[in-house]
């Protein structure tokens, strides 16, 4: 019998805690006092103009740096970037003026302490083809995105604005990994935290009714500025900067998993799941989702409609945070 999952995200923008646009920091709005945990770790994605990230001016307990300066730190040598230790107070301030600062897709991150002092806490800038291999358990791989650079002022909405295409993944049975949107909250490492179950879109195994794991795992792009791996047991995958439109796409084993993630506005998109005449077939479809429209999902034998509803919002945050549907299968011949 052949298994096909194919699990469908459906994401709009969510608040972040640990992020500083530069967009949002110009001249007329003085100087930032940021929420930083003293022995964190400070880091810049952007591919902005130098001259832009120069005249962004990050003090640490005294000391200044740019965001061009801290964008040039380097790398470790398993190609992780080398953080900014925070030593006190943290401050940010810019002589961008607001006409310019608004054209600036960059964004300074940093970590908690906690994080900061994990050895197996990694964090990857998305701006060339990685390949990584972890045998290790307990990993967390955070990766930053940088702008695609491919949207206008006409393009269709589901264009994401930045974005990480994910390939060649290769696991073991007894491993497991999960992704996850957004930035790790200080508990990240609880599987059953608030913030980990609304965060994490993705995992092999898959724990639906049953552990299911697969060899085969599909490529997939995350669009978000900030996201993660949780990854226990051996793992290898590469990442690197890009998107690619899946509609059309065709599915490369008949027992595989997935991820399809949308952006903003939901699109009609259809993905080719090969099959073997040979073997009957199982396929499903888990939803997460943050809907502002209705969305119609049809396979073969099966169509389910996931409708708004005002109940999605949490409101002990005044959020909107993603949810998770049934788990919608089709058995054939």
């Amino acid at each position: 019998m052949h298994h096909l999952l194919l699990l469908l995200v459906v994401l709009l923008a969510t608040p972040t805690l640990s992020i500083i646009r530069f967009s949002n920091i110009t001249a007329d709005k003085g100087e930032l006092s940021l929420a930083v945990w003293a022995g964190a770790k400070l880091y810049v994605a952007s591919s902005d103009d130098i001259t832009l990230l120069s005249n962004v001016k990050i003090t640490n307990n005294g000391e200044i740096k740019t965001a061009w300066d801290l964008s040039q730190l380097g790398t470790n040598p398993d190609g992780s970037e080398i953080g900014w230790k925070a030593n006190g107070t943290i401050t940010i301030s810019s002589t961008n003026v607001e006409n310019d600062a608004m054209w600036m897709t960059g964004f300074l991150y940093f970590t908690t302490f906690t994080q900061a002092q994990d050895p197996n806490f990694h964090v990857y800038l998305v701006n060339r083809k990685i390949s990584i291999t972890s045998n290790s358990d307990d990993v967390t791989l955070v990766f930053l995105n940088l702008n695609l650079g491919l949207r206008n002022q006409t393009s269709p909405l589901y264009i994401p604005d930045k974005s990480s295409q994910v390939s060649s993944v290769s696991s073991l049975p007894t491993s497991s990994f999960a992704i996850f949107w957004n930035e790790p909250m200080e508990t990240y490492k609880d599987p059953v935290a608030d913030a980990s179950r609304q965060q994490r879109i993705f995992s092999n195994p898959l724990r639906i009714d049953a552990v299911w794991y697969f060899a085969n795992v599909e490529p997939f792009q995350v669009f978000n500025d900030v996201w993660y791996i949780r990854s226990n047991g051996f793992l290898k995958f590469d990442v690197q900067q890009g998107w690619d439109d899946p509609n059309g796409g065709t599915t490369s084993a008949v027992t595989t998993t997935g991820l399809l993630m949308s952006s903003y506005a939901p699109e009609n998109v259809t993905i080719h799941m090969i099959s073997n005449a040979e073997n009957s077939a199982i396929s499903g479809l888990s939803v997460i989702y943050n809907l502002l429209y209705s969305v119609s999902f049809q396979m073969s034998g099966l169509e389910e409609t996931i409708n708004t509803n005002n109940d999605f919002r949490n409101a002990r945050k005044e959020v909107w945070v993603p949810k998770l549907s049934n788990y919608f299968s089709v058995q054939s011949n």
